[in-house]
């Protein structure tokens, strides 16, 4: 993989569109794309909409949403259609690059 930086390792989290997971509801993330399996991943206000990030044993995501305010440091989450790939995925600690 070259032009990638290592950022270190990010706490990663999975949400789909369910109540549970998404209280905003409306379907739409911040950058005002419709979210998407295999391609968007919200972050911590770190990184611009559209950086793209290779996050281990998950593969390419783009930064398309936000998460609550109350979530800092490095946390990453990962967007599944269905509610049970997402508790599937649950949180784990994954190494994190960013394309340059």
């Amino acid at each position: 993989m070259t032009n990638l930086v290592l950022l270190g390792t990010y706490c990663v989290m999975a949400f789909c569109p369910c109540r549970k997971c998404c209280q905003a509801q409306n379907g739409v993330c911040a950058n005002g794309h419709i979210p998407t399996q295999g391609y968007t991943v919200g972050d911590t206000r770190k990184f611009p909409f559209g950086t793209r990030l290779w996050i281990e044993g998950i593969g390419w995501r783009t930064v398309e949403d936000r998460m609550a305010k109350r979530y800092q440091g490095n946390k990453l989450d990962v967007y599944y259609r269905k509610h049970q790939d997402a508790k599937q995925h649950g949180v784990q600690q994954l190494k994190v690059w960013q394309q340059k």
